[in-house]
């Protein structure tokens, strides 16, 4: 915890034009609205926009949120920087393309946290990913191993993160892989209602960070029949055409019963973190300051649900009981594990809009400066994003990378997915280039070879671009390393 004497409180800029909250007052005990709004900045690892009724879904899964987004501007089409945390999280934070490799915030990467600490905000984070907290080397002999800080925890004055047993490296899941979203919630507005006593007459506004982590597995939702599997003949004859070598069977259909109930299980999550964040907006609201808050919703990536065949080369996860399809993210860049919400409401912000073109989560840092009327750090690299509200060019490229692959979204139709040279090289991975409009599962690749080459460079060219980072320390690749296998990225 940083002791709020010691914080750097820049001037708040009174009567903000941009965010003329003058007629916001609330007849509730709350306080009143800063000069500069509050910011709620949600973010619900491993949930995939298309298992959202707010995006379509054919289940209910979302209702309360789908009531809540009509407040503020949908974009259908936006992509995470990357398939798994660590990047799509240190991507989202600081508004800039990095490595795939990263896997915490190095010294020349400003988070946004930190520009809202100067401002003067109170920073508060409770997150329920283990992996954004700090790294300890549980292998080492003394009595008070080292820990190595993830470089999120800056500019939050409290950073709360669910860690993993000092025992061992296994999560400590007691009924769920950490926190359910309901505690997320809670720890979140009892931080803001503790540092609320605390304020000098003129209050400062708060940022407060919160990451679920229900949709990631293991799928253990508070109640499992929140919603029910449906198998159907046309499903199931789906899922044998995407299973090279699987003939209806007894098996395959026990096989395929399985897979349906694990879906059900993934649905049921996220239906629980609606009924969570439904809570967060009740609280919003109660205090007078649903209209007032800036309002961010999104994920750090989606999740592979059986869509596709397993990349050659790659092992099934343990728990995959049909390991000729991919259920997982980290490895492939496909719509299903990079499409994810992106909801944003609060005041200046057009309500009930749906944006098509596609956008990147690195837009949603200089959209919240902007917003906030905050300037980034100075030392700051420029963004690679823009403000979603301002002028931009539109369908511009969008780009997302994993170790394994890369790939660029351009005009909001074509796709091009670049496998590494290792891949080409090792497994004779190929690239493959999809027309989004008539194929938007990506299941039937187009022959085009010059926009393939054409589209090819511009990749190569920008993974040139982005920028060489410090190596870690062998002790801390180590820990980081036990960390990730504790959680099952065994592939990362």
């Amino acid at each position: 915890m940083i002791s709020p004497s010691l914080r750097f409180r820049a001037s708040l800029v009174a009567g903000c034009a941009l965010l003329n909250l003058s007629g916001c007052a609330s007849d509730s005990d709350g306080p009143s609205p800063p000069a500069r709004p509050n910011v709620v900045f949600v973010v619900v690892d491993t949930l995939r926009a298309d298992h959202m009724s707010l995006y379509g879904y054919e289940r209910s899964t979302t209702p309360k949120i789908d009531e809540l987004s009509k407040r503020g501007t949908v974009f259908e089409q936006a992509l995470a920087g990357s398939s798994w945390t660590l990047p799509s999280m240190a991507m989202l934070f600081t508004g800039t393309y990095l490595p795939p490799s990263v896997k915490q915030l190095g010294s020349g990467e400003y988070p946004l946290t930190e520009s809202f600490f100067n401002a003067g905000y109170r920073t508060g984070a409770v997150i329920s990913n283990p992996l954004l907290g700090k790294v300890r080397n549980l292998l080492a002999r003394d009595e008070q191993p080292k820990s190595f800080a993830s470089g999120f925890e800056r500019g939050f004055d409290s950073f709360d993160v669910f860690e993993l047993s000092p025992t061992d490296s296994t999560p400590e899941f007691g009924q769920t892989n950490g926190w359910y979203g309901g505690e997320v919630v809670q720890r979140g507005t009892d931080w803001v209602e503790s540092t609320d006593v605390q304020q000098d007459e003129e209050s400062s506004p708060y940022f407060l960070y919160l990451h679920l982590f229900d949709p990631h597995f293991p799928r253990t939702p508070k109640d499992r029949t929140r919603v029910l599997a449906e198998p159907s003949e046309e499903r199931f004859a789906d899922l044998l055409s995407r299973s090279p070598g699987v003939k209806a069977s007894a098996q395959s259909r026990k096989l395929y019963a399985w897979v349906e109930d694990e879906i059900a299980l993934y649905d049921s999550e996220v239906a629980h973190v609606d009924d969570a964040l439904g809570a967060l907006f009740a609280w919003l609201e109660s205090r007078g300051e649903l209209e007032s808050t800036v309002v961010v919703l999104t994920s750090d990536h989606g999740e592979g649900l059986w869509e596709r065949e397993l990349p050659e080369g790659e092992k099934p996860k343990l728990y995959n009981q049909l390991p000729a399809l991919y259920s997982d993210h980290g490895i492939q860049l496909y719509s299903e594990q990079t499409r994810v919400p992106l909801v944003i409401w609060g005041p200046g912000i057009t309500p009930g809009e749906r944006v098509t073109e596609a956008v990147s989560l690195l837009d949603v840092s200089p959209t919240l400066h902007v917003l906030a009327d905050i300037a980034p750090p100075v030392q700051a690299p420029a963004f690679s994003g823009g403000d979603l509200f301002g002028e931009r060019e539109s369908n511009r490229d969008v780009f997302s990378f994993c170790t394994r692959s890369a790939s660029l979204t351009e005009g909001g139709r074509w796709r091009l997915h670049l496998p590494a040279s290792y891949r080409s090289e090792g497994f004779g991975a190929l690239p493959e280039l999809y027309d989004l409009e008539a194929d938007p599962q990506e299941r039937n690749p187009v022959a085009d070879s010059g926009r393939i080459e054409a589209m090819s460079m511009r990749i190569r060219e920008h993974q040139e671009r982005a920028a060489k980072r410090e190596e870690l320390a062998a002790e801390e690749v180590l820990a980081r390393r036990k960390l990730l296998d504790g959680l099952g990225y065994t592939d990362q």
